[in-house]
């Protein structure tokens, strides 16, 4: 026969033999006297649960940090060793023939570094805008030219944004 607990309100199934004696429950762990129910009509039995569509298993964080990350390596990463290697390429180029002309201008008795010095000023007077630390380190080309070739270090020009060379 059915028993009601008073705690939690769960409907137990017990044998005649307990009724009026202390039972716990097993739902909530309350003990109470065990006292038979009013006879009440049946309870309609459950509804069958909602068909669930079928679920795929979360991925993990690791692997979806994991698909994100080689997208961004792949995405980001290959076009930019592309980029560098052209620009390296086109940047050998250049620094070739900017060699080529500072010594020219400098002359045969110049020192490896000022013709590198000067080189890179040719470098920085290629690009069409120059960043403020691009413009500082024109400075100090020029600044290290002058120390010995004052002539050509005078024949550089260093505008707020850019470098030209005459």
């Amino acid at each position: 026969m059915d028993v009601h607990c008073d705690n939690c309100d769960a409907i137990l199934d017990v044998t005649d033999d307990l009724f009026g004696k202390e039972i716990d429950c097993p739902g909530c762990g309350s003990r109470f006297v065990a006292v038979p129910m009013p006879d009440a009509p049946p309870a309609p039995p459950p509804a069958p649960p909602a068909p669930q569509a079928p679920t795929t298993p979360k991925p993990s964080v690791v692997q979806t940090f994991g698909k994100y990350a080689l997208g961004i390596v792949l995405g980001l990463g290959l076009p930019f060793f592309a980029i560098r290697t052209i620009a390296r390429s086109t940047s050998h180029t250049a620094s070739v023939s900017h060699t080529a002309t500072a010594r020219a201008m400098l002359g045969p008795g110049a020192t490896l570094a000022d013709v590198e010095t000067l080189a890179a000023l040719y470098s920085l007077a290629d690009k069409p805008r120059l960043t403020e630390q691009e413009i500082l380190q024109a400075h100090a080309y020029r600044a290290e030219l002058m120390i010995r070739h004052d002539a050509v270090a005078l024949r550089v020009a260093i505008g707020p944004s850019s470098v030209s060379i005459r």
